[in-house]
């Protein structure tokens, strides 16, 4: 929600043609406006991809800020910052070390940005980038890949909470990880 609206982004795939759909939306008291510049946006980072997925969305005062990747990949994950009428302003790549995920990127308070990404050791980490997205630093949790992260959120500019549970009907575990970023 910036001021009185709220902004939402979707991707739809259809399974038959294997292309997804891309939409962003504003809503504002009671009318839905497609911003229809989006899927636009989207494509020439993918290489032209019919199948661009969006991992998270944000929206900070006068700039749109995602994360995509293109389905099924291993290979990265795109992260853009744009003005309002859509004119990119930051875009990165960001390699990866096992399949792209869905809700592990956290805007900050202070505009850092903190991805939660599987790491080369095959165990999860935070990667906190500043607003250029440089990295700033990793910060390995410790946590197996077989743990899955179900609620990311940050409770400050310097600590944040995650929670992971394991997909093993046996083990029915789950863990809570606090973390200070400095």
């Amino acid at each position: 929600k910036v001021c009185n609206y709220h902004y939402f982004a979707t991707f739809n795939l259809d399974q038959f043609k294997l292309k997804t759909a891309n939409h962003l939306y504003c809503l504002t008291k009671d009318k839905l406006v497609e911003k229809k510049f989006f899927p636009d946006l989207l494509k020439p980072s993918h290489d032209l991809s019919d199948w661009i997925n969006i991992n998270d969305f944000f929206v900070t005062g006068n700039n749109f800020i995602s994360l995509t990747h293109t389905g099924a990949t291993k290979k990265e994950m795109v992260f853009t910052k744009t003005d309002t009428l859509f004119t990119i302003l930051l875009q990165k790549k960001i390699p990866l070390n096992d399949y792209a995920d869905y809700d592990k990127m956290l805007l900050l308070p202070n505009n850092n940005v903190l991805l939660l990404a599987v790491n080369a050791a095959g165990t999860w980490s935070y990667y906190l980038y500043n607003s250029n997205m440089e990295l700033i630093k990793e910060i390995d949790s410790g946590i197996s890949k077989r743990y899955y992260p179900q609620v990311f959120k940050a409770l400050s500019n310097t600590n944040i909470e995650c929670i992971f549970d394991i997909d093993n009907v046996d083990k029915k575990d789950c863990l809570l990880q606090i973390v200070d970023l400095n």
